[in-house]
């Protein structure tokens, strides 16, 4: 029976449709039915897509119910913490940015870094009888080891159903630990982050079962470089911009020459140059010669006037879609290290 690459997204919310607009941003269109459906397919790839609920796909992905994942940092963090490693292929693709935060109540006045919070812990097991500090929280795997990191023992994590963000108020908990991605809802309910008090910086990430970089099925392996790669590639070209212009010379060498030599005494950074002879000369009659280049996005304008510089006709940008390098580097980095951690064995 042929095995399928299988790939889990989340099934709801907009961390699901923006994986989607994703996806689709790295040329894998997703097939679903209908939103009651919990299985797709990615139109033009042996790959079969499950849909899951966020908080699942780490586990799926571990014990290899399915090969890859997209998910949130967060979720794959604590995962890790409790059941072991999962591989993180790309921790970081852009969307879905949140922090973990550790949030006080504003009436706390003296308490505005974890180290306020800390003596203030202390301070509780000595003289109120031994009061533990509440946290309501659904990370309480991150949570624990970012308290023992800062030696915050006397505590106990709070079971809660719903909206952490109103627990203090209902004296449910004292202090959260939750995602928050402007501090506006924090705000609203009049928490405050303390200083020192960021315990994850979280964002949608690939996650990949380590058994897809030795299975036996190199189908499945090519499948996944490709997926790395055509991903790794649309990341990167974010940052670029494709710069086309035409200018008149009589001897396209030296132009080349001094352009590139203009742009590095810019130091602008070029991923690429080419240089062609036009088959259509100037409207006097003279030698055209067609310019394209890779260059970063921020350095756009500067690469405009220096091209400016040697009469430039017309200069048109335009954004790009991929920009590969000579292999897919995410992939080749994870594969080597799987493959000494097992030759190490």
């Amino acid at each position: 029976m042929k095995e399928h690459l299988r790939i889990a997204l989340p099934s709801k919310g907009s961390l699901g449709q923006t994986s989607l607009e994703f996806l689709y941003g790295c040329g894998f269109i997703v097939k679903r039915g209908s939103d009651r459906q919990y299985t797709g397919t990615i139109q033009g790839y042996d790959i079969e897509v499950l849909f899951q609920r966020a908080e699942d796909i780490p586990p799926k992905v571990w014990d290899g119910t399915t090969h890859l994942g997209i998910t949130g940092l967060d979720l794959v963090e604590e995962h890790k913490i409790k059941n072991g490693s999962t591989q993180i292929l790309f921790p970081h693709l852009g969307y879905g940015k949140a922090n973990l935060v550790v949030a006080v109540p504003e009436s706390w006045i003296h308490v505005s870094s974890v180290y306020d919070l800390a003596d203030l812990v202390a301070k509780w097991q000595l003289t109120s009888q031994g009061k533990h500090l509440r946290i309501a929280t659904k990370f309480k795997a991150l949570t624990e080891r970012f308290l023992h990191e800062n030696n915050i023992y006397n505590y106990q994590l709070v079971e809660v159903s719903g909206v952490l963000e109103v627990t203090p108020k209902l004296n449910q908990a004292d202090i959260i630990v939750d995602l928050t991605s402007s501090g506006v809802t924090l705000k609203e309910n009049h928490l405050k982050v303390v200083d020192g008090g960021t315990l994850l910086k979280s964002e949608a990430c690939l996650i990949g079962n380590r058994s897809i970089f030795s299975n036996p099925c190199k189908t499945i392996q090519l499948i996944v470089e490709q997926v790395m790669d055509k991903i790794e590639s649309h990341i990167r070209a974010r940052d670029y911009v494709r710069v086309m212009t035409n200018i008149e010379c009589t001897d396209s060498q030296q132009i080349e020459r001094e352009i590139k030599n203009t742009l590095a005494k810019e130091s602008i950074q070029i991923e690429t140059f080419t240089l062609s002879q036009s088959l259509f000369p100037s409207r006097a009659g003279d030698s055209v010669v067609n310019i394209n280049l890779i260059v970063p996005t921020h350095d756009l304008y500067r690469v405009v006037q220096c091209l400016r510089q040697y009469n430039a006709l017309e200069i048109a940008s335009t954004k790009i879609d991929y920009l590969f390098l000579n292999q897919s580097r995410y992939y080749q980095q994870v594969y080597d290290r799987i493959q000494k951690e097992e030759d190490s064995l």
